[in-house]
C-alpha cells in the first residue's frame, strides 16, 4: 500500500477492510540532540509511540495544571473534559485566552494510546476481560470491548499475519538456497486434534525445522471457528 495512507484519517465505522499499511511514528524523536535523564530533568526532545514512557496520573493532580492561564496567569474560569478510552482532552478558558490539551495524539481518528493498549493486550497473550477488570478496579479508563476488537481485526491481526508471512517466505527462500548447495535439513511435524479445554477448537498443526526451531507452516483444521475467535469478543 502507498505510504501516503499513513496520513489518512479513518474511523472504524467507515473502514471495513483489513489494513497493514498503518505504522505508528518511530519511537525515536525527530531530533537527537536532547535526552531525558532518570533524575527527572525534562528535555524538549522526547521519544514517541511505543518508546515513550507513560504514567498513571490521578485526575485531580492533572487538573492542578489547569488552574491558571499560561499566557496571562489569570485564573482559568472554564474547563471542559472529554474522554475517549484512555485519552483525556481538556479545553480551558480564562475569558481572554483559551486552549486545548490532550494526553496523547490522534492517529487515523483514534487515540494513539488506545491502539497501543490494544496491541499490548494482544501481543502479550492476555485477554481483554482480565485487563478490563484490572483497569476497572483501578477506575482507570481504557478502550471498551468494541473498539478493542475493531482495532484487533482491522490493524493488529493483519499486521501479525503480514509479518509472519514475510518471515516464513524468508526462511523458505533460505532453505531453498541451502538445499541447492547440498545442505540437508530435518523437518518435524506436529499435528493434534486433542482439545484440552471444553468448547475450544483443536490445536493447530505445525511443521518445524527441528534443529533451528523455525516454524515453516501453521494450519488449523477448523478455520471458521478460529476466525470467529479472532474477530469476535468472547461470549458473555
Amino acid at each position: 500500500m502507498e505510504r501516503e495512507l499513513l496520513d489518512l484519517s479513518k474511523s472504524f465505522e467507515d473502514c471495513g477492510l483489513k489494513d497493514v499499511s498503518f505504522v505508528l511514528p518511530s519511537s525515536q524523536s525527530s531530533s537527537s540532540a536532547g535526552t531525558m535523564s532518570g533524575s527527572g530533568s525534562i528535555s524538549q526532545d522526547t521519544e514517541r509511540g511505543w518508546g515513550q514512557r507513560k504514567w498513571l496520573v490521578n485526575e485531580s493532580n492533572l487538573l492542578q495544571l489547569f488552574q491558571t492561564c499560561p499566557s496571562c496567569m489569570s485564573l482559568i474560569t472554564e474547563t471542559t473534559i472529554t474522554t475517549k478510552g484512555s485519552q483525556i482532552k481538556i479545553k480551558w478558558s480564562c475569558g481572554r485566552h483559551s486552549g486545548e490539551w490532550q494526553s496523547c495524539p490522534d492517529r487515523r481518528g483514534m487515540a494513539e494510546n488506545n491502539l497501543l493498549i490494544s496491541a499490548s493486550i494482544l501481543f502479550t497473550g492476555a485477554t481483554y476481560t482480565d485487563v478490563a477488570d484490572w483497569a476497572n478496579l483501578l477506575n482507570m479508563s481504557i478502550p471498551t470491548a468494541t473498539p478493542f476488537y475493531d482495532m484487533q481485526r482491522i490493524y493488529l491481526r493483519p499486521a501479525i499475519q503480514d509479518v509472519y508471512k514475510r518471515e516464513n517466505d524468508r526462511i523458505i527462500s533460505r532453505l531453498a538456497e541451502e538445499s541447492t548447495s547440498g545442505k540437508r535439513h530435518e523437518l518435524c511435524g506436529d499435528g493434534r486434534r486433542d482439545s484440552p479445554v471444553r468448547d475450544t477448537p483443536p490445536t493447530p498443526s505445525k511443521t518445524t525445522l527441528q534443529k533451528k526451531s523455525c516454524i515453516l507452516n501453521w494450519s488449523s483444521d477448523n478455520r471458521t471457528q478460529s476466525q470467529m475467535m479472532i474477530d469476535q469478543p468472547p461470549p458473555k
